[in-house]
């Protein structure tokens, strides 16, 4: 708390607008400038006054601003805690509450304590053995309840739940989330009658409190309105907390802040003080929630502490509300979705510790941490198989801390460890410093003082850094951090912590077991950093791993592997192998997919859909049969359903082994953004002669009835291969070899695992290591193994910090990635491969998951970027891929047909993040006048990234970057260059494009480079897609392209 200033009981004095000294004229001027500021509130008249004679975003608006601000954080401080004490909610997603069954390797992290067991036969498809198990986590954490939307058919059961896990000493409440702009659904759909007169809904002076999300376009007025709504549904008053992230009534005071060196302007605060004010006429209180961020993406505690929480805490200070609304804020631990944008960095735990000490800080009655389970944007604070117990154990320091309950060390703990967490980013780039973070959480287990010896290991099994006699307290939260230098970084291929702890004169060492972090040289497409509390590891009788290499062959690399581990008092729910941060292996000792059959081979066959149909994505019910010609040995995995409704699959049993005798059907299934998928196996020795096909028809849609048929010779595929064909409408069909798990196993169950297997890594810059996950939350990780070795060698990249800018260092050149694209319709359909991996694989018309082999997410909105969508047909007729022509040599290209929306998607990380490259390319414009699009980086509906276009015939550049480096530059930019150089048209064009940091190098079939200006990175880590956007040229058209591609590449370094 700022010196000086406390919270206070509410204070009933009056604010008086003094006149003595005032002209008449003045006086006029003051109240006709309040008036305008508000139409009813004379708080801070004297500011009023004195605005009312500057201009507006003057240097004395923003002199003004600062005076402002520092009243109102001792006027906020005057506003008591409502309950006597701050309550504590998580947002949970109750489609994965309830869904702790479904185990698919679809995310970059799983829960960790998911399994197939949780799911029962019941009424709905969200099953409440998950809800359970999570609420038992809920009250670890030290917790008061869910914040939940409270849509779904399972409502009424999770409320009822959330009283049945309430006790007299530890009551549990339901905070119900309501969404203005209809997200989530009516009114009528939200069972407001019902949570009215629950018992466990959170109440204010009697009333239920319903919180909000989603409501800033909506102006005060329409919020009573919504209110009143509320009110007729529920059956009786309520308390609503309007919840905004931004007002729409003026500029962002964030904005001003970032660009105006800390400062906002006195009339902009006043503006959104006035607009709140006018909110809480309605409303039962106000509160915050947005991710807003310093230039690289760390939590802006700063603007917060300085300028929201003070404008907030005033407005819910005022006379007339002070101790009788409600103040609300969010907490969020990061935001790093996979195929979204990269928001809010984790910083370690930094984050969110920062955002609980700003909420101890100020006087907020209802503290929100978002999200409790929400996978597919790394938001969750439920335990994590990368982050096994870490948020638990903080957030239980903080909420008892501010609770005032003695702290206690967790239920089974080791404590001879200290409760030290180790954190360090999953997958690291060189540029800035790698950071490793030791927080020492206390929880009442002792008093003593301890040191610990940090040493990094790399690939060649040596320490390559070391830091010694870090202190620690244990009665304190205190952290250590650790910084190595990039250029140091960039010569390991991984780094494995090792730990030596000192405490009352005993010495304990913990290295294997900890996990490692990948070091890729050039790009990377995860964020998240595992956080690792020492006693959340365990650590097995003498653990036996091997790898052996047994065959190379492009970015293919086969091992042998074998485990004999034990790990006794320890119940394993699971043993993997990954690849970086990819499971590739699951011990199965029931054999569910016949993986373990080395005479036989699994595939995977896929469908979705692509297209637009009414401006949003395309769903289509389709019909499909089955069939596997010129073998006998073929066996169909198929799910076992509930009785009766074939729809929902029983994940607590094992998929049926059925041969595959004669055709099997699915008479209705939806191809959309779900990743479906159904598995089956065939003897090797028979694939030469196997035949796939798929056939069916469209049972809705704007082709309803017509007919589809698709067919793959199992040959085409070899031992790790991949091919996918794009309908006219947009479905989608893949077949690859299922060489990864396709969902996790059913628990282990025992405390041993002895197995041989032989798995596929197909990444070069791989690097493997086996994992064990308990059935009490404790993990193991085995020494790591690289998949290439060095050949002392050297190569010059571009890297980016985020203090100095671009510069250079030098690596290994297998390690610098070449992206080159097989234009290969005979073997890969509209997948296009590549030897650089098969997560750089391209797509030709379609979603990146099939090709990629991986969804990161729950569905595969995203992985076509949605700009995508603008300027198609809004009856899901638009033909989306662009077609295969053969070239008189022999050769294959892609034709484009410059209309709406035929496209080549490249996935996230094949264009880096901060890092120089260099992209060649050969087209074929069947056209120049008219204003085109060659390749755009995109998030979501917004350019993130460089953009190479023409405008009248000649080459443009835009650049949508941040520059954190530049503490003068905007939050974001796009800056725009012109070129001299033009395609020709007719004729088939070779273009390079170079970054390196500085500007960017055109030339036109190997002539001169033109330099282009440019410094910065991109926004984000996103995907990517040849052939226009949709947005409109110079001349109104859309900006198309028409032509033919015959190659591309692009390779990580503007010196390939």
């Amino acid at each position: 708390m700022d010196q000086g200033l406390s919270r206070q009981s509410p204070q009933r004095g009056t604010y008086t607008l003094t006149t003595e000294g005032l002209t008449m004229k003045k006086l006029i001027c003051i109240l006709f400038f309040a008036g305008a500021l508000s139409l009813f509130s004379a708080d801070y008249a004297d500011i009023r006054a004195q605005l009312s004679t500057v201009k507006e975003l003057s240097r004395e608006d923003f002199e003004l601003g600062d005076k402002l601000l520092a009243q109102m954080k001792k006027d906020g401080m005057k506003k008591p805690l409502l309950y006597g004490k701050q309550f504590f909610f998580t947002e949970p997603v109750l489609w994965c509450t309830s869904k702790m069954f479904l185990t698919e390797k679809r995310w970059l992290d799983q829960p960790l304590f998911k399994s197939r067991e949780y799911y029962d036969i019941g009424p709905s498809q969200y099953k409440m053995p998950g809800v359970a198990k999570n609420l038992e986590l809920l009250k670890e954490t030290g917790l008061d309840g869910f914040g939940m939307f409270v849509n779904l058919d399972i409502t009424k059961a999770t409320v009822d739940m959330i009283g049945k896990y309430s006790t007299e000493k530890y009551p549990l409440y339901c905070l119900p989330t309501l969404c203005p702009e209809g997200a989530y659904g009516p009114l009528e759909n939200q069972h407001l009658d019902f949570l009215a007169k629950h018992p466990s809904v959170l109440r204010w002076q009697g009333k239920p409190v319903f919180t909000s999300y989603g409501g800033d376009t909506f102006p005060p007025e329409k919020i009573g309105e919504y209110i009143s709504g509320i009110k007729k549904l529920a059956g009786s008053d309520c308390c609503y907390i309007h919840v905004v992230g931004s007002l729409r009534i003026c500029n962002d005071p964030y904005h001003y802040y970032m660009e105006n060196d800390g400062k906002v302007p006195a009339s902009i605060i006043l503006k959104w003080y006035d607009e709140i004010t006018k909110y809480l006429q309605y409303a039962g209180g106000v509160g915050f929630a947005n991710r807003l961020t310093y230039r690289d993406v760390r939590y802006n505690t700063e603007y917060y502490d300085k300028v929201i929480l003070p404008l907030f805490s005033a407005a819910v200070a005022q006379e007339q509300y002070c101790g009788k609304k409600l103040l609300q804020f969010q907490i969020m631990t990061g935001y790093d979705a996979y195929l979204g944008n990269q928001t809010l960095c984790h910083d370690g735990t930094k984050t969110f510790r920062k955002a609980y000490e700003l909420a101890e800080k100020y006087p907020i009655d209802i503290i929100l941490q978002f999200e409790w389970d929400e996978t597919n944007e790394d938001t969750s604070i439920q335990p994590m198989i990368c982050r096994p117990m870490a948020y638990q154990r903080i957030i239980k320091y903080y909420t008892d801390t501010m609770k005032k309950i003695p702290l206690k060390p967790r239920k089974g703990d080791d404590l001879t460890l200290p409760n030290l967490i180790v954190s360090q980013l999953r997958q690291y780039v060189p540029g800035s410093k790698f950071e490793v973070e030791l927080l020492n959480v206390p929880d009442g287990s002792g008093e003593e003082n301890y040191t610990v010896d940090l040493e990094l290991l790399g690939h060649n099994g040596n320490v390559f850094w070391k830091t010694t006699g870090l202190e620690f307290d244990s009665a304190k939260l205190q952290e250590h951090n650790v910084y190595v230098p990039s250029d140091t970084m960039a010569q390991q291929r991984f780094a494995v912590p090792r730990l030596t702890i000192r405490s009352k004169g005993k010495t304990r060492v913990v290295s294997e077991g900890m996990p490692f972090t990948a070091i890729r040289a050039t790009t990377k497409t995860d964020h998240l950093y595992l956080c690792t509390p020492v006693r959340n590891l365990m650590f097995p009788v003498k653990p036996d791993v091997a790898v052996k290499p047994v065959d190379k062959k492009g970015m293919v690399s086969e091992y042998e592997i074998s485990a004999d581990l034990k790990f006794p008092g320890h119940k394993l729910q699971a043993v993997d192998v990954v690849n970086n941060s990819y499971d590739i292996y699951s011990y199965d000792p029931k054999n569910e997919y016949l993986q373990e059959n080395s005479d036989r081979r699994t595939y995977r066959f896929t469908y979705q859909c692509f297209n637009s149909i009414g401006g949003n994505y395309a769903n289509i019910k389709i019909e499909q049969h089955f069939d596997l010609k010129g073998t006998d040995s073929g066996i169909f995995f198929g799910p076992t359903t509930e009785p009766g409704r074939r729809y929902l699959t029983n994940y607590s049993e094992l998929y049926r082994q059925m041969p595959w005798d004669s055709t099997i059907s699915d008479p209705g299934s939806w191809a959309g953004l779900g990743h479906n998928t159904y598995a089956f196996s065939v003897k090797k020795s028979e694939i030469d002669k196997a035949v796939f096909t798929v056939s069916g028809k469209r049972l809705t849609g704007p082709n309803k009835g017509m007919p589809f048929t698709w067919s793959v010779p199992l040959k085409q595929l070899g031992r790790y291969g991949v091919t996918s064909t794009v309908m006219f409408d947009g479905i989608q069909f893949g077949l690859d070899t299922l060489y990864r798990p396709e969902r996790q196993p059913l628990p282990l169950m025992t405390d041993t695992a002895k197995f041989k297997a032989e798995i596929i890594s197909d990444i070069p810059e791989g690097v493997l290591a086996f994992r064990a996950i308990s059935r009490d939350g404790l993990v193991w990780w085995s020494k790591p193994y690289a998949v290439t070795a060095d050949e002392n060698k050297q190569h010059e990249i571009q890297v980016y910090d985020r203090e100095k800018g671009f510069y250079s260092i030098n690596v290994e050149p297998d390690r610098i990635l070449k992206i080159v694209y097989r234009f290969d319709p005979e073997h890969t359909g509209n997948t296009l491969a590549t030897d650089a991996g098969r997560e750089f694989f391209a797509s030709a018309g379609a979603n990146n998951t099939i090709s990629t082999g991986f969804q990161g997410q729950s569905h595969s909105a995203g992985s076509v970027p949605r700009i995508v969508l603008r300027g198609m047909d809004k009856n899901g007729c638009s033909a989306i891929a662009p077609e295969w022509v053969k070239l008189p040599d022999g050769r294959y290209a892609l034709h484009f047909n410059g209309k709406p929306n035929a496209f080549l998607n490249f996935p996230p990380g094949v264009f880096p993040h901060k890092n120089g490259f260099t992209v060649d390319f050969e087209v074929f414009p069947e056209e120049v006048s008219r204003d085109q699009i060659y390749f755009g980086m995109y998030g979501g509906t917004a350019l993130t990234g460089f953009r190479l276009r023409t405008e009248q015939g000649k080459f443009a550049v835009d650049f949508m970057n941040r520059r954190p480096h530049d503490e003068k530059s905007s939050m974001a930019q796009t800056d725009t260059r012109f070129s001299r150089i033009s395609p020709v048209e007719g004729e088939w064009n070779h273009i390079r494009f170079r970054y390196d940091g500085k500007a960017v190098y055109l030339s036109l079939n190997n002539g001169p480079e033109e330099a282009l200006p440019f410094s910065g990175i991109t926004r984000y880590t996103n995907g990517a897609v040849f052939a226009g956007d949709g947005s409109a040229g110079t001349d109104g058209r859309p900006r198309y392209f028409r032509g033919l591609l015959r190659s591309f590449s692009i390779i990580h370094t503007a010196k390939p």
